[in-house]
């Protein structure tokens, strides 16, 4: 107990000293002053002294204070000097402020009381109403991290500005406060605005004036607009590069379009130029995916290179296994033999498409994707000339644009750079084009699958005469079914010959196809489930990406701003 109660008394003692130093030696850095007499010129220009007085009670060594202003304000500054002496400066960006550094880098400033005194000007700083002009001036900005203990602002206006007909406002606190502790009075031919309270870090004095007009000069439209594009220029010619690009790049879509359709379209009763199923779905798609790399498996199989085995129970999914076939004398097509060797590494002759084996099948894909570009992505990645042309001119002025607004905020430059390359790609992707012989190509390809889609009611519209429907032709164009999403279509067409099959006593079955009856009903569902399969085997392989919701900043007003020491 005893313990106890000399504890406590230790702890109220040492509470009680601290204390009684703060109290007496108040806040270690902070502001005793800040005073700003502020002019007038009839050009609606205004030129600024701000006297600071600093006091560093923190026992670490300053070189100086720095004070930011926000740029849109456009500050030139005429004089500073510290304790009514010349100090080195310098003047700088940070961001969204002009920065006046004060001091030297090479020394420190010896004392703990030191007043600054800061002489700047700013152009055309006066507002201009219907009813009124006004100068809304904020004095300190909210951006200090210290305690300003008083603070005055004088304003002097042109002379024959009558003082009666002048109305002042105050506000002090935090961004976006609307306290008053402040006062304002007439002294010697100005208003003389002080604080009653101390204001805290991060709060600040501002005061406006609201006067008659037709006493300061306003501004030229020209003049308006020019100070406009000093601060927004590069902005808005980004947004109108923006805009007109987006124009651009539509009505050459449209025009690309036009000449694609206007290609007939004639039925075809057979793969032109002996394209690959996988390869058809490339060309009309422009990019290879899934269901062509399904698609171009089924080939395989029916073509006898593989077979592939379906495994399912009461309890268990449908599993896919691919079993390699022995190669017969028969030459192979090229591009199954590289399917083969990337689908079965170190004479492995079957493969389950599973996760397990996600890397296997990603490869595979890889090749496939590889092997169609090279054998058709010339039939489709044309551009107009000028297109290309137009890439290099935009990407110059996109650039000229983000160094024009001389912003470094890292986040306004972040978003500029990806819109631009947003519209870029967008660009690139629907301004590309076929080529002659790839229109040709595209249009034998829509007539085939318009062949392979065609019901029988339908058939009366076709052009010449369709080939006998027998088992073989369903199994030799199935794939291509799959790849041009007409599967359906075409196993619809064959229910009569499936049918007729099945009253003689010999249904029908597909020999390159293992574990369970894949007959016509099965066949409808039996290519959208190969094609998930696939793509759950292939999802966890897919690249991921993250990232998270950027925040906004808010703006100073005309003059604010804060500054520091260093």
């Amino acid at each position: 107990m005893k313990f106890s109660s000399l504890y406590l008394w230790v702890m109220l003692f040492i509470s009680c000293t601290l204390c009684s130093n703060t109290l007496r030696f108040g806040p270690f850095e902070y502001i005793e002053q800040f005073n700003a007499n502020i002019t007038v010129l009839p050009s609606g220009n205004i030129k600024v002294i701000e006297t600071i007085t600093y006091v560093n009670l923190s026992g670490q060594q300053k070189r100086g204070i720095f004070r930011n202003i926000p740029r849109k304000t456009d500050i030139t500054v005429i004089d500073v000097s510290r304790n009514n002496r010349p100090e080195e400066h310098t003047v700088s960006t940070a961001g969204r402020y002009t920065q006046i550094r004060i001091g030297s880098p090479n020394r420190f400033i010896k004392g703990n009381r030191h007043t600054y005194q800061i002489a700047y000007t700013a152009p055309q700083q006066i507002l201009f109403f219907k009813d009124h002009d006004e100068l809304y001036w904020n004095v300190t900005g909210t951006k200090w991290p210290w305690q300003i203990k008083k603070v005055t602002a004088r304003v002097t206006l042109p002379a024959n500005i009558p003082a009666d007909n002048v109305i002042t406002n105050i506000m002090t606190g935090a961004w976006g406060s609307k306290e008053q502790n402040a006062r304002v009075k007439q002294k010697d031919g100005s208003f003389l605005f002080e604080t009653t309270t101390p204001l805290q870090a991060e709060e600040g004095l501002t005061i406006a004036l609201l006067f008659p007009k037709g006493f300061i000069t306003e501004p030229s439209r020209v003049s308006r607009w020019l100070q406009f594009l000093k601060y927004h220029g590069g902005t808005l010619l980004f947004l109108l590069l923006i805009f007109f690009y987006l124009i651009y790049t539509f009505k050459m879509f449209r025009r690309i379009r036009r000449e694609e359709r206007a290609v007939p379209i004639i039925p075809l009763f057979y793969p032109p130029n002996n394209i690959n199923p996988a390869g058809a779905r490339y060309v009309m798609k422009r990019h290879d995916d899934t269901q062509g790399f399904a698609a171009e498996l089924v080939n395989m199989a029916v073509k006898g290179v593989i077979t592939i085995e379906c495994q399912s129970g009461w309890l268990k999914k449908k599993t896919y296994i691919l079993h390699r076939i022995t190669p017969e004398q028969e030459q192979r097509d090229p591009l199954h033999e590289q399917l083969l060797a990337a689908l079965f590494p170190s004479g492995k002759n079957e493969l389950e498409l599973s996760k397990t084996n996600r890397t296997i099948i990603e490869k595979a894909q890889k090749q496939l994707k590889k092997i169609l570009g090279k054998n058709y992505a010339s039939d489709f990645h044309q551009y107009y000339p000028l297109t290309q042309r137009g890439y290099i001119i935009s990407g110059l002025l996109f650039a000229f644009s983000v160094i024009w607004s001389k912003s470094m905020l890292v986040l306004w430059t972040i978003i500029k750079i990806l819109g631009a390359s947003g519209i870029f790609f967008l660009g690139y992707a629907l301004l590309s084009r076929y080529s002659k012989s790839g229109q040709t190509l595209v249009a034998q390809i829509k007539g085939f699958a318009l062949f392979l889609k065609t019901t029988e009611t339908e058939r009366l519209e076709l052009i010449g005469t369709p080939p006998t429907r027998t088992p073989e032709l369903f199994e030799r164009y199935l794939p291509y079914a799959i790849a041009l999403n007409a599967e359906r279509q075409w196993t619809a067409q064959f229910a009569s010959v499936f049918k007729d099959l099945e009253q003689a006593g010999k249904p029908y079955q597909a020999t390159w196809f293992v574990g369970q009856t894949l007959d016509a009903h099965a066949l409808s569902s039996f290519a959208s489930d190969l094609k998930k399969e696939i793509a759950s085997a292939l999802q966890s392989a897919m690249p991921q990406s993250s990232g998270g919701p950027g925040k906004g900043f808010s703006g100073g007003g005309r003059g604010g701003g804060g500054g520091g020491s260093w």
